[in-house]
């Protein structure tokens, strides 16, 4: 009994929407170069250090004025980080993002087949769902993911880690 009351109260806090094993997108940097999401590891120069296995955190956001969009652009932010093996790329069908990585509109729209809600995932060099967000992802855990991807690459310590993000 107890557990199917922890089960159902998992499913009214979860969104409906399915979270894919595997993201394969296309998108771009300021200066236009594509990029895709499958191929991370062919693309080593655009991380600071060529020896780290990239990361992509995907921010899916329905409008660049979206609470949940904001507030996550902020927890980047807020770590000052610049230099690491995750690349942050955002994702809008209404307006591309004017600095950083970023999807084109139809890419955006055609990833979540025109999903009004917001999500963040974190997808590994080959494009694999390792880990997803509803809402926007704490700093916290986005310093965790940073230590264990760093631990994974025989990085530095969680002092010298570092987000890219412009």
């Amino acid at each position: 009994m107890v557990i199917l009351i922890v089960a159902a109260i998992l499913l009214m806090s979860t969104p409906n929407e399915p979270v894919p094993d595997m993201v394969d997108f296309t998108f771009m940097d300021q200066e236009g170069n594509a990029y895709r999401s499958t191929k991370l590891i062919e693309y080593a120069d655009i991380l600071d250090d060529a020896d780290k296995q990239p990361m992509l955190l995907l921010i899916e956001t329905p409008d660049m004025n979206n609470t949940d969009f904001k507030k996550q652009y902020d927890e980047i932010k807020k770590l000052a980080l610049t230099d690491s093996n995750i690349i942050t790329v955002v994702s809008c069908p209404v307006k591309e993002n004017d600095s950083g990585f970023h999807t084109d509109l139809a890419t955006a729209a055609s990833i979540r087949n025109n999903s009004k809600s917001f999500r963040v995932m974190l997808l590994d060099k080959n494009g694999y769902v390792k880990k997803h967000w509803f809402k926007s992802a704490k700093s916290k855990d986005l310093e965790r993911l940073s230590i264990k991807a760093a631990a994974l690459n025989e990085g530095p310590s969680s002092k010298e880690l570092r987000l890219k993000i412009y």
